[in-house]
């Protein structure tokens, strides 16, 4: 299996064997995974990113309804990889692409596939009335494996291992009711970002659709050999409103291990991520003084548009509780361009990259004693920090300062 990914000669009924032998570490990551996700809209919708029907195997899914006084009502659909529903035979039902299921109040409903017929992989969820849990399981000659739903999400990490015979897959599907547009970023153990890749495959990946690869073939250069380092997965623009649901595998040689699907502020920032209010606080480590700093930020997703309040309290300036600075542009691909007039700073100019890199800019403070106020720093959506200088119009050293603003909502 493994040399026929590395030589790039599997045809398309290989490829499908190594969807198959995935499929048993993909789905079975979810239980190696400590964090625990932050579901999105849809708590009643449970999704399998991966599934498997044909050849030898036969696939069970299990609905269970963990409250004792509610019976929960759904609909289990299947899916191709491309998003096309799927017909599949299931023991005792017949052959469709979506079964209703009832399970009665603590209960549980069993769904097995039947076995036989082309071998063929996709997704499947379960959509019902009142929230539900589900596990998923594969079974033929070599063994069986068993795994959990997952969670839809907006950017998660997946641990990098391409080491001593190691390599790393990822299977993601779209089970939400719009196309979305994925960027992979890959950074080293130290956190800086070495290469970041928008596969065609998932450009947009379609609704209900799936795709599942080793961490090479979305078309990383730069990830042989490593031993640490993580692939983190973002909705691509700031204009998707999509979301994805993902699993990972370790392989080595014939031997299949689990690993874990991290939720985090990871990839491109976006504006649905900073969006929302920051409190803390700025210190001006030259003459000892401080005050507190609120900031808030909101935009328009589809067209781009960005809004910046920043507020300051205390001995500002020379001067105390200055009005906000309220700065407006674009937040597009992960970059903030910002400007405005404020009564305190003058013209501002309000930067933010893709990586975090932040600058604010002040050249022409309209006060009596200071000249500039710049700030050098990183802009995270949970947290944004900063090193400020003050130039003075009379001249002499300048004085410095920090700033740190945490999002109250994460």
């Amino acid at each position: 299996m493994e040399s026929l990914e590395k030589e790039g000669a599997m045809n398309t009924t290989g490829r499908k064997v190594w969807r198959v032998a995935g499929l048993l570490v993909f789905l079975s990551a979810l239980w190696m995974s400590t964090a625990a996700p932050t579901l999105l809209a849809g708590n009643n919708t449970l999704v399998f990113p991966q599934s498997v029907t044909g050849g030898d195997f036969t696939t069970t899914i299990t609905i269970i309804n963990t409250n004792f006084s509610q019976a929960v009502n759904g609909v289990l659909s299947f899916f191709n990889s491309d998003g096309t529903p799927k017909t599949v035979t299931i023991n005792g039902l017949g052959s469709n692409n979506a079964f209703n299921v009832a399970v009665p109040a603590g209960g549980t409903a069993v769904l097995t596939t039947a076995s036989g017929g082309t071998l063929s992989v996709g997704m499947a969820k379960f959509v019902s009335d009142f929230p539900a849990g589900g596990v998923i399981q594969f079974q033929n000659s070599s063994g069986q494996v068993g795994v959990l739903d997952s969670p839809s999400l907006h950017y998660a990490s997946i641990p990098l291992n391409t080491a001593n015979g190691n390599d790393t897959g990822i299977a993601i599907a779209n089970a939400g009711g719009v196309p979305v547009n994925l960027m992979l970023v890959y950074a080293d153990g130290n956190g800086s970002i070495i290469e970041s890749v928008r596969p065609p495959e998932l450009n947009p990946l379609p609704v209900n659709g799936q795709d599942a690869k080793f961490v090479s073939q979305f078309g990383f250069t730069h990830t042989a050999n490593q031993s640490s380092g993580s692939i983190r997965i973002q909705t691509g623009d700031v204009a998707d409103t999509g979301s994805f649901n993902a699993l990972a595998l370790l392989l080595k040689g014939p031997a299949l291990a689990s690993t874990a699907t991290v939720v985090g502020v990871t990839g491109e920032n976006s504006l649905e991520q900073f969006a929302g209010s920051y409190t803390g606080h700025w210190n001006n480590t030259t003459f000892s003084t401080s005050g507190d700093a609120f900031a808030s930020m909101a935009g328009v997703a589809s067209t781009q548009v960005a809004f910046f309040q920043l507020t300051l309290t205390g001995p500002v300036f020379g001067g105390s509780n200055p009005p906000p600075t309220t700065l407006a542009g674009t937040f597009s691909s992960g970059a903030v361009n910002l400007s405005g007039n404020s009564d305190l700073f003058g013209p501002v100019t309000l930067t933010i990259a893709p990586d975090g890199t932040m600058t604010f800019t002040a050249n022409s403070v309209p006060g009596p004693l200071v000249a500039t106020f710049t700030i050098n720093g990183m802009a995270h959506p949970d947290k944004i920090t900063g090193n400020y200088t003050i130039t003075f119009k009379a001249g002499g050293n300048p004085a410095n300062g920090t700033l740190v603003l945490n999002h109250t909502n994460q």
